[in-house]
């Protein structure tokens, strides 16, 4: 793994990954809130599939405290938009994935998390 800082500000990490004759190189161009990431895979130096995908991660706090992360990563078919309210000790994430313009899935989940510091300093954190 190699993390660069480029001239503009921007990061370029890449990172190899063999297995006997097949290597995995993945490099994420990371400039402000966007991050690229470009997988290529080889097979005997031949390439046998490439993918890119694009993810742009936006945070806002709100005027009530909480605070609203929404990433959406696209890919050559797909586009995952990942919201996530925190407020307190409870987050909210909602995943939705769509291929072009048809929803293919959505979930909802909600965290909860507290965390309890005991008379020796231990910290013991909870997630529901």
């Amino acid at each position: 793994k190699n993390t660069v800082v480029n001239d503009d500000g921007s990061t370029t990490t890449t990172t190899t990954i063999t297995r006997g004759e097949t290597v995995t190189t993945i490099t994420e161009v990371t400039h402000g809130d966007i991050t690229t990431t470009t997988t290529e895979v080889k097979t005997k130096d031949q390439p046998t599939q490439t993918t890119q995908e694009t993810a742009e991660r936006h945070t806002v706090v709100e005027d009530d405290g909480s605070e609203t992360t929404t990433t959406v990563v696209t890919s050559e078919e797909t586009t995952t938009t990942v919201t996530e309210v925190t407020k307190g000790g409870t987050t909210s994430v909602t995943k939705e994935v769509k291929e072009g313009d048809k929803p293919v899935e959505k979930t909802e989940k909600t965290r909860k998390t507290s965390t309890v510091i005991d008379e020796e300093g231990t910290t013991t954190r909870t997630t529901v």
